[in-house]
């Protein structure tokens, strides 16, 4: 099959199943993955206008504006037509560079990321999950130097080339744990760097040896994202991946990050973030907490 979105069972303490979440996967030879990217998310100064009157409170910012970026269920009726929709990580909100139809996306000059004390261009190693315009479907490392794609670099990418930038959770078939990142950092070649505090929903891309594309997103309880109890863990991701047939994966999203949507059946998934009072609350919607988000993946056959 060409496209399945599968439904991810798993039991609780006591032993009661319940559905954790689900799995897209896709063959990159049939579906196109083109991405849905806020040019606006990305300049933004996050460090000094952020989405949530607690950061004023906590003096990271100095005034608060909406977040300039759709949720899954904006980006659905916005661009309607795909067969799924599912977030590729805060790259608006960090530091992470996108590439869009061959060209590289990153923070301008002056646009701060979540916790930069300065501005400073990109000088580094990161990891992309890539799909080209020819087909093919790669997790590649790629260097930047000055917010450009290394010369010698270039060659790895082309006119219709559409990716994201996000830590790894799986080489070779063996897990790469998460760590917390320093201040300011995030993840290079080779390393896994994400800031992981309480338990949240969680989600990752990665390929199986045969080169089928596998997107997971675990939001606990679908029927009650609210039971923290049902929160999955990094093993659970990395069991579901796993057993797919993944190889290789990047870790794409926490917390209310991780949106996805099946056009087929309808299914629109959002996962909850853990109680807050109201002033650090995002958009809230019944029972949810739904965040914009700088890059939103559509596949589309």
């Amino acid at each position: 099959m060409i496209y399945q979105f599968i439904t991810l069972t798993h039991t609780d303490a006591c032993g009661a199943p319940y559905t954790i979440g689900h799995a897209i996967t896709w063959e990159p030879r049939r579906v196109r993955m083109e991405l849905i990217a806020s040019r606006d998310a990305l300049a933004r100064d996050t460090a000094t206008s952020a989405g949530a009157p607690y950061y004023v409170k906590i003096g990271l910012a100095d005034r608060v504006t909406p977040y300039p970026a759709w949720s899954v269920r904006t980006a659905i009726q916005k661009c309607p037509g795909g067969i799924a929709y599912f977030s590729a990580g805060e790259s608006g909100m960090q530091v992470n560079p996108l590439i869009e139809n061959g060209k590289l996306l990153t923070k301008p000059q002056g646009a701060r990321a979540a916790h930069q004390k300065d501005w400073t261009p990109l000088n580094d190693t990161f990891t992309f999950f890539l799909q080209h315009a020819d087909a093919r479907a790669e997790i590649r490392d790629l260097r930047i130097a000055q917010n450009r794609i290394h010369a010698d670099d270039r060659k790895h990418i082309s006119d219709g080339t559409n990716g994201f930038a996000v830590p790894r959770i799986l080489k070779n078939g063996a897990r790469v744990p998460l760590k917390n990142p320093p201040p300011g950092k995030t993840a290079r070649g080779g390393e896994t760097l994400y800031e992981l505090g309480a338990p949240a929903a969680l989600s990752a891309i990665g390929l199986t040896a045969a080169g089928r594309a596998v997107w997971i997103g675990l939001i606990g309880d679908t029927e009650n994202p609210t039971d923290w109890d049902r929160v999955g863990t990094e093993e659970d991701l990395a069991h579901y991946l796993l057993d797919l047939g993944v190889t290789d994966a990047v870790f794409a999203g926490v917390s209310g990050d991780v949106q996805y949507y099946d056009a087929r059946t309808q299914t629109l998934c959002v996962a909850a973030e853990r109680p807050k009072p109201e002033d650090m609350r995002w958009v809230l919607m019944p029972g949810q907490t739904e965040r914009g988000l700088a890059c939103i993946v559509e596949l589309v056959e």
